[in-house]
């Protein structure tokens, strides 16, 4: 059976529940209503009418050749009438229907070409795999490669994600501060959001007289071949104790290339507090 028949069957079934739900549509009540001859609006002529039962969707009745059930947007308006259905509401819900199902039904054949757009893109996609395949190539990151470069690059993906891995979970290291007595004696750093975040854990000892404040710390980037490729500075507005060390967390250093694999951290200023 066509499907979109059927999707019609559905559509229809459904409005004619809804319109059931009327104040003057009456369902599942007996009726012994007789017509003589009676002829449908798609011109079916019954005789000696009996009827016996309305539902939401149907009426049933007995006629000169035996019985019939039909539904009920086949009725003539007369009869409708006498069966207590007001023909104008029930035009109005037909009208209703007619759109709603002219509308799902667009929704449908729109779904149904994307579906075999999609498909047709599959195949395509297919045939040009398989030809790249017959061609001894292999498949790499959307690419297609000879086995030689193919395999190349994997190592080095693996390479540079193992890169990636140590410089977020294990990176640390103690670095000098180069204005003496006052140092960054611990340092580790994560990357967060996509890679794109530096978040820093460090530690500043304060060595001199005096209490201080406002340390200005610089980070230089270096990538896995050990170039620079970027700085961050901040200004963390705390005070540190003469002779103490304080711990910071979680400091958000700012946005860095994807690219880093380890960074060096440094004092460039700090204020005295007299």
């Amino acid at each position: 059976m066509n499907v979109l028949a059927v999707a019609v069957s559905i559509l229809f079934f459904a409005l004619a529940a809804s319109y059931a739900d009327e104040p003057n549509k009456q369902t599942n009540i007996p009726y012994r209503l007789e017509e003589p001859t009676m002829t449908t609006v798609d011109g079916v002529t019954y005789k000696n009418v009996l009827f016996t039962e309305v539902t939401e969707n149907t009426v049933s009745f007995s006629h000169s050749k035996g019985s019939a059930i039909i539904v009920l947007q086949y009725l003539p308006p007369a009869t409708l009438g006498r069966l207590g259905i007001d023909p104008h509401r029930f035009a109005e819900f037909q009208a209703q229907q007619k759109t709603y199902t002219e509308q799902k039904l667009q929704t449908l054949k729109e779904q149904k070409e994307q579906e075999a757009k999609r498909f047709k893109e599959q195949e395509i996609q297919a045939e040009y795999d398989a030809s790249q395949t017959a061609k001894g190539l292999v498949k790499f990151n959307g690419q297609w490669l000879i086995p030689a470069e193919a395999e190349k690059a994997r190592v080095e993906s693996e390479k540079a994600f193992e890169t990636m891995e140590k410089s977020r979970k294990e990176s640390k290291m103690i670095v000098e501060h180069l204005l003496g007595d006052v140092q960054i004696i611990q340092w580790s750093f994560t990357k967060e959001a996509f890679g794109t975040v530096m978040i820093a854990d460090f530690t500043i000892k304060n060595a001199t007289a005096h209490d201080i404040k406002d340390i200005t710390i610089t980070c230089r980037h270096y990538a896995a071949s050990g170039t620079k490729i970027d700085s961050n500075t901040r200004t963390i507005y705390q005070i540190i104790p003469a002779g103490k060390a304080v711990r910071f967390r979680n400091i958000n250093m700012g946005i860095i290339d994807t690219q880093v694999s380890t960074s060096q951290a440094g004092i460039d200023d700090y204020k005295d507090i007299e």
